[in-house]
């Protein structure tokens, strides 16, 4: 009988040792997936979301900006359709140093608009200020051949 407790003893300590293993397995692997699927989401977000949140990358082209130039920089506005009229009669209005005729409209999606335009760097705060005032969101982006590429291989790596 002594002998049967002991068993059943070892046998319940080994049982709650692998218990306690795969418990913890199991919050490792339910936190990655939960971080996974935060990442996919947000992924997705800016893939399939307005021109205000998306990702610009795969939307634009070099020869959209002026690039390594010390003293001019290309920025990217969302105007709403019901300002499309106001930005392109105004853009150089906005500040002082934008370059007149520079604007570009890059897609039209919806009620919004991408639009390129490009002025010296000493410039641009006063320029985003003034285009806020107008309902135009100039998006903080800067071109880069990586960005071009949308894989969501990163977001999926933990996965394997």
């Amino acid at each position: 009988k002594q002998w049967y407790q002991r068993r059943v003893a070892i046998t319940a300590g080994i049982i709650a040792k692998n218990i306690t293993k795969i418990e913890k397995d199991f919050k490792t692997k339910s936190t990655t997936y939960n971080n996974l699927r935060s990442n996919l989401a947000q992924h997705e977000k800016k893939e399939t979301g307005s021109l205000v949140t998306r990702n610009l990358g795969p939307i634009v082209n070099e020869e959209d900006f002026v690039i390594a130039s010390e003293y001019l920089v290309t920025v990217c506005v969302v105007v709403p359709k019901q300002g499309y009229k106001e930005w392109e009669g105004s853009y150089w209005k906005l500040a002082d140093f934008v370059v007149p005729e520079s604007s570009k409209r890059i897609l039209e999606e919806g009620d919004q608009a991408l639009y390129t335009v490009t002025m010296f760097r000493k410039t641009l705060e006063a320029f985003k200020n003034n285009a806020r005032e107008k309902k135009f969101v100039v998006r903080d982006f800067q071109y880069s051949k990586k960005e071009k590429s949308t894989d969501c291989d990163s977001a999926l790596i933990p996965l394997l």
